[in-house]
């Protein structure tokens, strides 16, 4: 009867543990497993993946579809100091899980982050045109408001300091 007892505790343990043991990775995630909150391993394809059990190894997961932020509309100036609106979007998603996990780790950290750096990049890069300049329409027929350099410009700083990848930023008209 007592060996009963503790054969069942025995199993009921090994089964708590084995289930903690184990996670899945959906395709629209990343995940980037911490060993005592430290990175140790990142995850991108979908499956059926073990660990160890909480506390050593966690599982942080991010969603790594593309998002789009858009940006309120902000007042700049132009070279010739005119005074404009401008409202931005980026389209983004994670692609370095864990730079982002390092510096962000939370999804609405990494879009007040990013509307400061657009918020910054565009307001430089309408700074030093002229407003005629930005309305001038290309032999295409389209009208581009946006220096080409500043989508590089935020994608690379994105990319380095926060692990995102910037796939477009436009402004709404």
């Amino acid at each position: 009867m007592k060996s009963t007892g503790i054969i069942l505790a025995a199993g009921g343990l090994s089964l708590a543990l084995g289930g903690a043991s184990v996670y899945t990775i959906d395709a629209a995630e990343v995940a980037v497993v911490t060993e005592f909150g430290a990175p140790v391993e990142v995850r991108t394809d979908p499956g059926l993946y073990f660990r160890a059990p909480w506390p050593i190894h966690q599982v942080e997961r991010f969603d790594s579809r593309s998002k789009l932020l858009q940006i309120e509309a902000t007042e700049l100036l132009t070279q010739d100091q005119i005074n404009i609106v401008v409202e931005t979007y980026l389209v983004w998603q994670i692609s370095e899980p864990r730079i982002f996990l390092e510096s962000l780790a939370q999804t609405e950290i990494a879009e007040a982050r990013l509307t400061d750096l657009v918020v910054a990049s565009v307001s430089a890069g309408l700074a030093a045109q002229k407003y005629e300049q930005l309305l001038e329409v290309q032999s295409n027929r389209s009208v581009n408001f946006l220096p080409p350099t500043i989508l590089e410009q935020v994608a690379e700083t994105a990319m380095t300091r926060f692990g995102i990848e910037v796939q477009d930023l436009q402004i709404r008209h």
